[in-house]
């Protein structure tokens, strides 16, 4: 019975070590949970303010190019980046950029205008032996059937295609999305329709681009281009790539 007890006394003290151990693994844990999260709300706290001095200075240079050149779109004009969607969007950008251009066009079109001064009237020129008039040069019609919006959506999409690849359902989606160009789902698809795109060489474009950082294999790299969660290019634009940089 002695030993027995002896035997019970030695169990309770390793279990109240391993006990004291733990709490004092769990207080370790905790307070690396605190400085994990004063790190993470610094590193936070850091990244925004950086994002919004970016966009700051964005939105500086995008009013004055609206301000110099008024036949361009400002949505053309405003060169938005995806890191910046957690605190604003292109449609808003382009929203700030209208308001400042426009208030500044509105103190232009305000200023006197500066009388001019006289000048001296010419002498009599004789007469000219009469000549046929030539006819006036035509000018092109207006676009028939667009809307504004779809005009401008078609704008945009040339202005994507001229930097980085697309497929088909990607452009719509770009420049449909709340966080892309916000156009309607109808002028988005009316858009990418009219344009003429080769769809495979963009393809080609978007695999060469992902190899660049990325090792894939032939059959990685197809379900990268044709995946919704991806590039959404066709199965068969998708094989066409990976075949032209050699991977299949």
């Amino acid at each position: 019975l002695a030993e027995a007890l002896e035997v019970g006394e030695r169990r309770l003290a390793q279990m109240e070590r391993k006990d004291s151990d733990i709490r004092d693994l769990r207080s370790d844990v905790e307070d690396l949970q605190g400085e994990v999260d004063d790190l993470r709300s610094t590193y936070d706290t850091e990244i925004r303010a950086d994002l919004e001095a970016a966009v700051a200075l964005e939105l500086d240079r995008a009013c004055a190019e609206a301000i110099d050149d008024l036949d361009k779109s400002i949505t053309q004009i405003v060169d938005f980046n995806t890191d910046w969607r957690p605190i604003t969007s292109k449609a808003e950008m382009v929203a700030l950029v209208e308001e400042c251009s426009s208030a500044e066009r509105s103190n232009a079109t305000s200023a006197p205008e500066t009388t001019p001064t006289p000048t001296t009237e010419a002498a009599p020129q004789p007469t000219p032996t009469p000549t046929a008039q030539t006819a006036p040069q035509p000018t092109s019609a207006p676009e028939q059937g667009i809307t504004v919006s779809q005009r401008n959506a078609i704008r945009s999409a040339e202005s994507y295609l001229s930097f980085t690849n697309f497929s088909r359902q990607g452009l719509i989606e770009q420049l449909s999305s709340e966080y892309g160009e916000g156009f309607p789902i109808e002028d988005a698809t009316f858009a990418v329709n009219s344009l003429t795109v080769d769809w495979n060489a963009q393809a080609v474009g978007s695999a060469e681009a992902y190899l660049e950082f990325s090792a894939f294999s032939c059959q990685d790299l197809i379900d990268q281009l044709s995946s919704e969660y991806g590039e959404e290019f066709t199965q068969a634009q998708a094989q066409y790539a990976a075949n032209q940089v050699g991977l299949c």
